[in-house]
Parts: C-alpha cells; structure tokens; sequence
C-alpha cells in the first residue's frame, strides 16, 4: 500500500533524488561496513533475526555499492499508488503471506491491501520479521507449500 500522508509524496522522490548521486550508494556501502552495523541495520529495518550465514550474506550485499545502488533504484520506482488503484481488478486468488514482527511493512498495510483483492487470503506468521523466509524457511515453504496443494485439490 502507499505510505501515508505526505511520506507518500516524499519517499519516492527522495529515493530518486538519492539515487542520481552516484555518492550516496557509496556513503551508504560505507556505513555498512562499520563493525555491527548491518546487524543492527537488519534488526531495526525488518525486525527479523538471522543465522550468522545469512547475516554475512547481508554484510557482502549492504557493504556493496552497487547492491546499495539497486536497491535504491528498486525504491524510486515504485508507484505503490498505481498498484493499489488495481488490485480490485486482479481476478486471480492471491495468498498473502506476512509477518506479524514486520517493521518494514506494517500489518495493517497488508490488511488493507487484501480487503482491495478479490480473492485474498492472508497468512500472518507469528514472532517472524520482515526476512521471515530466512528466519523461518521451514515454516515459509510449508505455508506456500500448503496454499498449493489447495489450490490444485
């Protein structure tokens, strides 16, 4: 869903004003690199805990200028408005799956989003954060897992 307020007029253009300097993915690779700080980047943005392997997996991509870039990019153009103005159109089943620990998307932004669809159903994993997939891989294929052996029964 589209932030709220004036944070849905900023955040895009801010993320592409970011993205032009070709500094700032630079500065932010940077930062990542101090000891602990993806740790605490990871913790404070997504509200997930993961194993020490996934964690040097992040401290490679967050110390990466060029991963930093990207996702900058990925940021700056979203048009999460758009997107929303279609979901009542989307004819298609949709399984939402979530994380009640999520502090990069807000639950409630989710709910939203599945009264707009049709015909979506909504799975709120428990204690889980936005890397829910990587705390919890068991537990995310089992969801998905499950959601397609309904849908072909």
């Amino acid at each position: 869903m589209p932030f709220p307020g004036l944070a849905a007029q900023l955040f895009p253009s801010l993320a592409r004003m970011l993205f032009v300097n070709p500094l700032v993915p630079r500065l932010l690779a940077g930062i990542a690199r101090l000891p602990g700080e993806p740790e605490r980047f990871l913790r404070r943005a997504t509200g997930s805990t993961i194993d020490e392997g996934g964690l040097a997996a992040y401290r490679a991509l967050l110390g990466c200028p060029a991963h930093c870039a990207g996702a900058m990019e990925m940021m700056a153009s979203w048009d999460l408005d758009a997107l929303r103005r279609r979901l009542p159109a989307m004819a298609m089943p949709v399984h939402l799956v979530h994380a009640r620990a999520d502090v990069a998307v807000p639950l409630h932004t989710v709910e939203a989003a599945a009264a707009l669809l049709p015909h979506a159903r909504l799975t709120v994993l428990p204690h889980l954060g936005h890397l829910a997939h990587e705390e919890r891989p068991d537990l995310a294929a089992r969801t998905i897992a499950a959601q397609l052996q309904e849908s072909v029964a």
